[in-house]
């Protein structure tokens, strides 16, 4: 049980070094893992993104049926009433989590929708490795109520930002270097960095993150990672 567990809070750091809540899923049949998941809600800017939502998808894929009576889900956290609503209606058989989440947990740390349906026969068992799934919750909301700004560059009137999520000491020099010209700019890391950069837009651009390109909007974009010494963020501006 606890290694399952324990492979999920794997997946929950993904979700951590990605900016998202921690939280990490598996599915396992047989003994084996089907599928596995962490939190992309703020990566894919989507609020069904939960990890155990995109889990339970992935199992259903590779078993080509909807129907999951014959698998358990791990998860560090206590499902949300969303998640909850995913695994009755999967016919999941068993539901381990980790932490209690008193806010909003459906599994009786809230409320619990398991027992609010008599047709439900998921079995569901809290409080896996209840201490280590509390302390990476922790953790994790301790380092954002640390978070500081640590950097700011201005070029022609152009202003980046920098939050670290971690106790930053005074004086702490910039953690990048800017180059740019009328079309582009290049954000170069001097040192691992964990956090948000924030470029703001003052026209659509396309911006290249750790080797994907996307289209950006104007106005202002957020990105949060896990970025390396000498890795690099390119904005290039769509002509006018």
């Amino acid at each position: 049980m606890n290694k399952f567990m324990q492979e999920a809070l794997k997946e929950a750091e993904k979700a951590r070094l990605a900016g998202d809540i921690p939280v990490g899923c598996v599915i396992v049949k047989d003994g084996e893992i089907i599928a596995r998941s962490y939190n992309e809600r703020e990566a894919k800017k989507a609020p069904t993104a939960h990890a155990e939502c995109i889990a339970i998808e992935r199992a259903a894929k590779a078993l080509h049926d909807w129907r999951l009576s014959d698998c358990d889900l791990y998860v560090n956290l206590e499902p949300c009433a969303m998640c909850a609503g995913a695994i009755i209606n999967a016919r999941m058989r068993r539901v381990y989590f980790g932490a209690y989440d008193g806010e909003y947990g459906a599994a009786g740390g809230k409320i619990d929708l398991f027992t609010e349906f008599s047709g439900v026969k998921t079995c569901v068992l809290g409080g896996i490795m209840e201490k280590e799934c509390e302390k990476t919750m922790e953790d994790f909301f301790l380092a954002l109520r640390q978070r500081k700004e640590i950097a700011e560059k201005t070029e022609d009137g152009y202003r980046i930002t920098a939050y670290r999520d971690a106790e930053v000491k005074d004086g702490e020099e910039a953690v990048f270097s800017v180059s740019c010209n009328e079309s582009s700019i290049s954000l170069c890391f001097q040192k691992a960095f964990l956090g948000e950069i924030i470029l703001p837009m003052p026209q659509s651009a396309y911006v290249t993150v750790k080797g994907e390109k996307q289209k950006a909007a104007e106005g202002e974009l957020k990105i949060k990672g896990n970025f390396s010494n000498q890795e690099r963020i390119n904005i290039e501006f769509e002509k006018n």
